[in-house]
């Protein structure tokens, strides 16, 4: 069966008009057309800020596999959008694996005022919980 992950990514930016460009250019891809990746985000182009979200539970996650690459692509799409035209940006990724210790959270982006990362920090976040069903 393999090692299975949970996996969020979010994407946050400061405008829509921003969020539009790159999402132009990411569909473009060659692997995000054919591993139909774009129906598996949930866009919210009129939120305050604009994001983008990608969530799955139970997945193989692995990061040779092109379909990964083809969902993690939005990070090197932001990445240049934010250089070469200086706009914010910033993206959030948590990833849980099988193993009680194999925990992913990863945080980038271009976002001097930290008005993306209080807004991703506070609703992309780790919650440790205990379950009993004695």
């Amino acid at each position: 069966m393999g090692y299975l992950s949970d996996i969020v990514i979010a994407v946050a930016f400061d405008t829509r008009e921003q969020m539009e460009e790159v999402l132009a250019v990411y569909r473009i891809d060659p692997r995000v057309q054919k591993h139909d990746i774009m129906k598996s985000w949930k866009l919210c182009l009129d939120g305050i800020p604009p994001y983008m979200v990608y969530a799955q539970t139970n997945v193989k996650w692995y990061y040779t596999n092109e379909a990964v690459a083809a969902v993690e692509h939005i990070i090197n799409v932001c990445e240049q959008f934010g250089l070469a035209r200086e706009f914010d940006y910033l993206y959030r990724i948590v990833r849980i694996g099988e193993d009680q210790s194999d925990i992913t959270v990863k945080e980038s982006g271009n976002d001097p005022g930290h008005y993306l990362a209080d807004f991703l920090q506070d609703n992309l976040c780790l919650a440790r919980r205990i379950k009993c069903t004695l």
